[in-house]
């Protein structure tokens, strides 16, 4: 069973996978922007032939139905690779954080997937966001607030009105939810995936955790990581202390309906 987590970059989709790749019966492997690179680019490129005079191209063989089959075909090669990691999994988990923006294309190729999105507070988004643009490994040149902000507003407009047509497919939790109460959030989880549930161990899973377990393990794995500073504090609140007054208005004038949406209250 396919299950895809996406969300708002930096809004804690590493942490939850890491905790859900705890389970003996979900495989999951690093990031593989398989739907928002590399089909990302298939796609884009059949598109454009629609408004090409030529008839030169894969629209000649594959109208747009045989076309979604042809590319499922490689993404399931994809999915088997990562299955294979944990032979006793029932479900392949697979996290990339900023395929949200294609999450409904993915839909429409795995009708039977399910989809998790985590939200998370703009502000902490937001504030994590500028962080990391400042890290040398980062490639963000002029990200300020308003922009991560606008990203923030698009990405939860598609994981948290546009997903919500999928029914039970998805399943929303925020990240302060999880970070209080992670047993009752994962229960949820636990119960549409049909699996027994796994509690959850700070020792092994809290932010803190990850920092020490960083480039342990092999590349392909989630806790592998040797970016400096790609986990963070990881708080809820930590984001008074690192935006200014005038940063925090801007995010939640861009962000307010959405935020209200979500039980997230405005200070400013």
């Amino acid at each position: 069973m396919p299950l895809f987590l996406v969300g708002c970059p930096r809004s804690g989709t590493t942490w939850l996978q890491i905790v859900l790749g705890g389970h003996d019966k979900i495989a999951t492997v690093r990031e593989t922007h398989l739907f928002d690179r590399y089909l990302y680019d298939i796609y884009a490129r059949y598109d454009r032939e629609a408004q090409n005079p030529g008839k030169d191209g894969l629209r000649v063989l594959f109208n747009s139905e045989a076309f979604d089959a042809l590319c499922r075909g490689f993404s399931d090669r994809v999915l088997e690779r990562i299955a294979r990691t944990k032979p006793e999994a029932t479900v392949v988990l697979e996290k990339t954080a900023s395929q949200i923006w294609v999450a409904m294309r993915m839909a429409r190729l795995y009708p039977e997937a399910y989809f998790l999105h985590i939200v998370r507070d703009p502000r902490a988004v937001v504030a994590s966001m500028l962080a990391y643009a400042r890290e040398d490994w980062a490639n963000e040149p002029g990200l300020d607030a308003a922009r991560a902000a606008e990203i923030w507003r698009d990405a939860v407009t598609i994981g948290h009105r546009e997903m919500a047509t999928l029914g039970d497919r998805q399943i929303e939790l925020r990240y302060e939810d999880m970070q209080a109460d992670p047993n009752g959030s994962l229960t949820l989880i636990w119960q549409r995936l049909g699996l027994t549930p796994m509690p959850y161990d700070p020792e092994r899973y809290s932010i803190d955790a990850l920092k020490k377990q960083a480039q342990s393990g092999t590349p392909d794995q989630p806790t592998w990581e040797n970016r400096k500073n790609f986990f963070r504090r990881g708080t809820v609140d930590g984001w008074y202390d690192e935006l200014s007054p005038d940063q925090i208005v801007t995010i939640e004038s861009i962000c307010g309906e959405l935020m209200t949406e979500l039980g997230y209250e405005r200070v400013l």
